[in-house]
């Protein structure tokens, strides 16, 4: 036996056994255990949902050879890509828009030619960085100079891209000059600039936008599964896949089959459908498959970098798949198609939607140059646009599938003012919401229920009579206290007397009648005038010299004020029953509520600011005609505005020969059922037999 200090090898002990598989051995008495290696860690990196670990074991720096492989493909790229932003960043310089408007053809093609390249590195450089943040950095943290560096790209992209639309914008000025066509006139800019949304800067955040109204159907992946030599590229991967989910939610533009398997999809089951319901549902898609049609050729016609990108493409998915149209433009394209549609952009599908209608006629396709001149009329992307905004009446169909497709919220009355050329295009729009296509305005709301549905009713009625209202102001809540009051802390001249003060505060509405002569208006002006107990009225035509107003009420050819105020002295006992108590002091005259400029503007004077009041004088801001304005109030102060609207719809109803004789409810509930039976079947007259039967509801029920 080896003594200590001296070298040599232990006996083996009986009994104990080797593993040549590295792991544990134990002593047959469990006296001791001989630890094995440890097992390789697993790879560090995330994947496609960025939340989930990838489950093979690391053989080099913290990640799997597949991972391994995928970020030195990636890195190398990204840096490449970098490198050609420097050197692009270096010897070139974006020119400015000033310097554009000067380019000649061959200047604006080759700046396009290097500009794209400049933003595809850009692009490939930031979706690297992108990928290396979320799922192949091992270490979890990132950078100040990888912050910075996105930064400085993002700010780059944002110049490159806009220096490109102006671009395009040249080059087609250039195109359009040569082809003999108005430049200007085209270059009309049909929206308001402040209506328009801010650009797309995130493409994440934006595509993310799209799958969220698409739902599954866009956040499947649509690509081919990528060879093993492709696998490996995971910015091309990225890219790629990502451009096809967007392309393929863009189908539903122009894929009416498609169409129906979004439907599907959204559990639309047409088996539960009855064959008129079946008719209906189909004619209705159809309608609306061609003005997404007419409204995507529109918007590619008034965007410059479009429609020089569009020039010679025969379909919109021949460009949308082509190599011209990069991810900006599918993320502006979808932008200006699916967002803010009751915004400035209704005008275009307004157009569209009359096109469309047009074309679902029987040979519609022939009818659509009816539409419009044909000199205005130009091809594009497989189909037709007018160069300029439809000013004809809209048919009572136009505006029932309008309306029916569009969905419009309440509050946005005064947007559909900009379609209208004429009064009957008001009224037509009024009377549709009227039958239900639209939520009643917050204006003609109330706290109590009763009074709401007063109000909602009567300005219904009002609508299908042919009168514009656009508020109702008055008292909502409970009665106020009996006027007059003593006020307090106030010492009067006289001795043994207080003082004390009377307040009157009347409900009005505001609105607008046809300016010219016509029957109805005439009438409906003298039941007003006929009751001066009830109305007290100011009327503005705006054919009239600046600042002219007729007024009727108080039997003066004048309208008693709005509010007004009066104090007086009397003993504590006898100041309610006080006779003599001096003269008014006028607070808010009735044209006051017309022409004010004090703490509570008038309503004409906020249409005169374009204030963008909900439901106010908001509602007149783009109207392009005349109109006769009023202001009517109600002669007994302190009641509900509700109380006025009906009788004001009372007075209608009796101007149209719906009515006679005094107010009772039952009668107002009889005339209202006539009103809605005449005014639906004259605006409904065009729906086809095979469609479900209209009904109206019977308040006299």
């Amino acid at each position: 036996m080896p003594g200590p200090g001296v070298k040599g090898k232990a006996p083996k002990s009986k009994g104990r056994t080797s593993n040549s598989r590295g792991t544990a051995a134990f002593n047959s008495q469990g006296a001791g255990q001989i630890p094995a290696p440890a097992a390789p860690p697993p790879c560090q990196t995330l994947g496609e949902d960025e939340m989930t670990r990838c489950g093979q074991h690391a053989t080099e720096g913290g990640r799997c050879k597949l991972h391994t492989k995928q970020y030195r493909v990636m890195y190398t790229k990204y840096k490449e890509a970098s490198k050609t932003v420097d050197q692009v960043k270096q010897n070139k310089i974006i020119p400015t828009k000033e310097q554009i408007k000067s380019f000649r053809k061959h200047q604006a093609s080759e700046t396009i030619s290097w500009l794209r390249k400049y933003v595809e590195a850009i692009r490939v450089e930031r979706t690297g960085r992108d990928i290396h943040t979320k799922r192949l950095n091992i270490r979890g943290l990132v950078d100040d100079g990888h912050k910075i560096r996105l930064k400085l790209l993002t700010k780059e992209m944002a110049k490159a891209a806009e220096a490109l639309d102006f671009l395009h914008r040249r080059l087609l000025e250039i195109h359009f000059a040569d082809s003999g066509v108005d430049v200007d006139e085209w270059m009309k800019n049909l929206s308001d600039p402040k209506d328009k949304p801010d650009e797309v800067d995130d493409l994440a955040d934006a595509f993310s936008t799209m799958k969220t109204k698409f739902g599954p159907a866009v956040s499947e992946r649509h690509t081919a599964p990528a060879s093993d030599a492709e696998a490996h590229d995971l910015i091309d991967v990225e890219l790629q896949t990502e451009k096809a989910k967007m392309l393929q939610a863009l189908r539903i533009v122009w894929d009416l089959e498609y169409q129906n398997q979004i439907i599907q999809n959204y559990g639309m089951i047409y088996e539960t459908m009855d064959d008129a319901d079946m008719v209906q549902f189909r004619d209705i898609q159809l309608v609306h498959h061609r003005m997404n049609l007419q409204f995507a050729r529109r918007i590619i016609w008034h965007e410059p970098s479009f429609c020089m990108k569009a020039l010679d493409k025969v379909s919109l998915q021949d460009l949308f798949e082509s190599e011209d149209f990069g991810w900006e433009d599918i993320l502006h394209f979808y932008q200006l198609f699916f967002a803010d549609r009751h915004g400035f952009r209704v005008a275009w599908l307004k157009d569209a939607l009359i096109e469309a209608v047009e074309m679902s006629r029987p040979s519609g396709a022939a009818k659509l140059a009816n539409v419009g001149k044909l000199e205005n009329r130009f091809p594009i992307v497989g189909g037709w646009v007018y160069n300029r905004a439809h000013t004809r009446t809209m048919t009572n169909k136009a505006w029932w599938y309008f309306m029916e497709l569009l969905n419009f919220p309440a509050d946005v009355e005064n947007r559909l003012v900009r379609l209208c050329h004429n009064y009957d295009d008001i009224i037509s729009f009024l009377s549709f919401s009227a039958l239900g296509k639209m939520p009643p305005p917050s204006f003609c709301k109330c706290k109590d229920p009763i009074h709401d549905a007063m109000c909602h009713a009567a300005r219904k009625h009002l609508s299908l009579s042919g009168i514009i209202i656009t508020d109702i102001v008055g008292r909502q809540g409970p009665l106020p206290p009996p006027s007059p009051l003593p006020i307090p802390n106030r010492r009067a001249k006289k001795p043994g007397c207080v003082v004390w003060i009377e307040m009157e505060s009347r409900a009005h509405i505001f609105g607008a009648l046809r300016n010219e002569p016509d029957t109805f208006t005439e009438a409906f002006l003298e039941e007003l005038c006929a009751r001066p107990d009830l109305f007290q009225v100011v009327t503005r035509s705006e054919t009239d010299p600046p600042l002219k107003v007729d007024a009727f009420g108080d039997g003066k050819d004048a309208a008693l004020p709005c509010t007004r105020t009066r104090e007086f002295e009397a003993p504590l006992a006898d100041g309610v029953t006080c006779s003599n108590r001096g003269p008014w002091k006028v607070g808010v005259s009735a044209v006051d509520r017309l022409y004010g400029t004090g703490l509570v503007p008038g309503h004409l004077t906020n249409a005169a600011r374009k204030t963008s009041k909900k439901g106010e004088a908001s509602f007149f801001r783009f109207l392009d005609f005349p109109v006769k304005h009023f202001i009517i109030m109600d002669t007994v102060p302190g009641r509900l505005g509700a109380f006025l609207a009906v009788h004001v719809a009372w007075a209608a109803l009796r101007a149209g020969g719906y009515a006679q004789g005094e107010f009772t409810p039952l009668k107002y509930a009889q005339a209202s059922d006539k009103l809605f039976d005449k005014c639906a079947k004259e605006r409904l007259s065009w729906m086809p037999d095979n469609w479900p039967k209209w009904e109206t509801t019977k308040m006299g029920e």
